[in-house]
């Protein structure tokens, strides 16, 4: 048996078509004509994201059989951030989703040497004209300065690097002790905030958003008097064309819920919606 999988192979590959195993399987694939390979499906994915092949670390590709067809998951890291691709056996891109590689200052810090020290035999810089990322730590005391806070009482940090207006930036979201959940998106490589959903100048802060909606609620509601709010959220938002905070706020010991509506400008409670959590 062995020796005729040997022979059927070894004809396999004097007609020139590629063979493979599938990942974790044990079985063999033989890709059909115009089908491409690992080496295509890394190379298609490399080209996708306009980097070169050695420039990038952590290389991985898998071919993988899912609803009866194949596809290659190719994943790899450049410069702090994680790539990951979905390919058919086109080579066209299915899928494509990147996240911040947090190992990456520590993988800068071993290649520095091994880097210095090739470049000094080379008598070239090899990272002449490269732009580096600012890093996750810098993206957020960015994204703190733009919302006017410090990073006491801030929690749930989520960072995701994105691509958009032909450049990478940053998506940066946090929440706050008032319960707003902040977004700014923050270049990569500038540092420059690009966008936020940062209340505007003129406007009442979440925080005073948050305080009038449990003040109301406490004399509004006579049961909910003396209670803590057992979570609180608060999002910019409008109500009837007015740009208003969204307060949402639930009591788990009453079994209720409360929602909102705070004008903005001046923190008049425009409406609000008490309902009994079942």
């Amino acid at each position: 048996m062995k020796k005729l999988v040997i022979v059927l192979i070894a004809v396999i590959l004097a007609a020139g078509i590629t063979v493979g195993v599938l990942a974790g399987t044990g079985v063999i694939y033989v890709a059909k004509a115009g089908e491409i390979d690992r080496d295509g499906a890394r190379d298609a994915a490399l080209q996708n994201a306009n980097v070169a092949l050695e420039q990038v670390y952590d290389l991985d590709v898998d071919r993988e059989r899912r609803g009866g067809e194949i596809f290659y998951e190719v994943e790899f890291k450049i410069e702090g951030v994680e790539h990951h691709y979905t390919l058919n056996v086109k080579g066209e891109v299915l899928a494509h989703r990147t996240e911040v590689d947090d190992d990456y200052n520590g993988w800068q810090g071993d290649q520095g040497s091994q880097n210095g020290n090739q470049n000094g035999q080379n008598g070239q810089n090899g990272n002449a004209g490269q732009q580096n990322y600012i890093g996750t730590a810098a993206a957020k005391e960015i994204a703190l300065t733009a919302a006017g806070l410090t990073a006491e009482g801030t929690y749930d940090w989520d960072f995701e690097v994105e691509r958009g207006g032909g450049t990478q930036y940053y998506e940066v979201e946090f929440k706050a002790a008032s319960g707003y959940e902040y977004e700014v998106r923050v270049n990569a490589f500038t540092g420059e905030v690009i966008w936020s959903n940062v209340p505007a100048a003129g406007l009442i802060s979440p925080e005073v958003a948050r305080e009038t909606a449990l003040t109301h609620a406490a004399t509004a509601y006579a049961d909910f008097a003396g209670k803590t709010p057992n979570s609180v959220d608060v999002e910019l938002s409008y109500y009837q064309g007015t740009q208003a905070y969204e307060v949402e706020f639930e009591c788990r010991e009453l079994r209720m819920e409360y929602k909102y509506y705070i004008d903005a400008a001046n923190g008049t409670v425009l409406d609000n919606y008490p309902e009994y959590d079942d």
